[in-house]
Parts: C-alpha cells; structure tokens; sequence
C-alpha cells in the first residue's frame, strides 16, 4: 500500500521505456506495446490510490492511445477500439467523477458497455456513475442487467441492495423488509460485508472495493 513508491517505480519504469533511452535502430513490437500500456494503466491506479485523480485520466489517456489500433484506410487518424479499452474506460469513467466531470464519466460508463456487452462488471460501473449522480433507475436497470448475465454476481448484488436500502429509507420500509440481495451476496462470500455501505463513488470504501469486486486489471 506504499502508493507514492509505486508512482516513483511506474514512473522510472516509463522514463527507461522512451524511445529516447532505446537504440536508435529499436522497433517495437507488440510486447513493448503491451508492457507500455499496462505501465501507464498500472501508475494512473497508483495515482487513484493516491487520490490523485487528475493525474490518473492523464496516464488513462495515454495507455488508451497506446491500445488503439489505427484504420489504415482513415486518413484523418481513426482508430480501433478493442477489448483491452474495457478497464481504461471504465477506470477513467471512475477518474472522471472524482474530478467533477460527470458527463465525461457517463460518456466513459457508456462506451465501456459498448465495447463488452457481456461482461457484467461494467454494467456495475455504469450503475455506480449512475447512482453518483442519483439517477437510481437508470442504476438499477444496469444492474438488472448485469444480473441477467451473472445472477450471481457479487458486485452486482452489493449496489443493488444499497440502492434498496436506500430506497426504502425514503419511503419508510427499511426496518420492515429484508435485504435479500445482501443476504444472498453473503452467503456467496462473507467479506461482501465490508461493502454493504459503498453507494457511490464518492465513498471512502470505493477503491478497495473497485479494485477487488468491480472491474479487473487488463492483465487478469
């Protein structure tokens, strides 16, 4: 958890990575592309830790370039999306939100589902940018998706029953109905307790929380 050294590390690591520090007649490859962007990711994540959120959509940024793959019939500089976008831009759309640009955060959510209609945990992020900006229907529409694909999703499970609860804190009925969500994300696994407070991404929990139950590093 010593964040600041793993910015010192990423960032040595960067600077010995420029082409400037290469031989002159250095090609790169696919590897060193593939090194480059898990870099850039890894050091905009420290960045997060960090609370460092501005800084961590510049290292985003740069590690989405690297991904995109560039349309060799385009001659105004299209480029190709592809799975490894997936985690930038569900990251970035968490960045952004810390950084008060909520549009750009849903615009993020947005193409995050787009590129991997079918992997539950981006529905989570898109419910969680959602809920930040209390749009709870939108939120839970999202997460009645994810769980179209994966009922046993944990994550999925965790914010749906805080909406809930949240919910049924306006109208008066928490103490009289039971979280069934939570219940059942329990008995999956007994540490999805810690996170039975994490609304928004505006909580204090929100990093240990997306690290471990939300979206996975492009390298897993």
């Amino acid at each position: 958890m010593r964040w600041s050294e793993v910015v010192e590390h990423y960032t040595a690591l960067l600077k010995t990575l420029s082409k400037e520090e290469l031989p002159k007649d250095f090609e790169p490859g696919p590897y060193y592309s593939q090194l480059l962007f898990e870099t850039y990711y890894h050091l905009a994540v420290a960045f997060q830790r960090q609370n460092h959120h501005k800084e961590a959509v510049q290292e985003l940024n740069k590690a989405i370039d690297v991904a995109s793959i560039p349309k060799i019939a385009c001659q105004v500089g299209c480029v190709s999306r592809t799975f490894l976008h997936t985690p930038l831009f569900a990251r970035r759309a968490y960045a952004y939100v810390k950084c008060g640009h909520l549009k750009e955060a849903i615009d993020d959510a947005n193409k995050a589902v787009e590129l991997d209609p079918l992997n539950p945990d981006v529905y989570c992020v898109r419910a969680l940018v959602w809920n930040t900006v209390k749009e709870k229907k939108r939120a839970l529409f999202d997460l009645n998706c994810s769980q179209k694909l994966k009922p046993s999703h944990i994550s999925t499970l965790i914010i749906k029953g805080i909406i809930k609860n949240s919910l049924m804190a306006t109208e008066g009925t928490q103490s009289l109905v039971k979280n069934k969500d939570h219940e059942k994300a329990y008995k999956l696994d007994k540490t999805s307790k810690n996170f039975f407070d994490v609304e928004d991404f505006h909580s204090p929990k929100m990093d240990d929380f997306y690290d471990s139950c939300v979206i996975r590093s492009p390298s897993q």
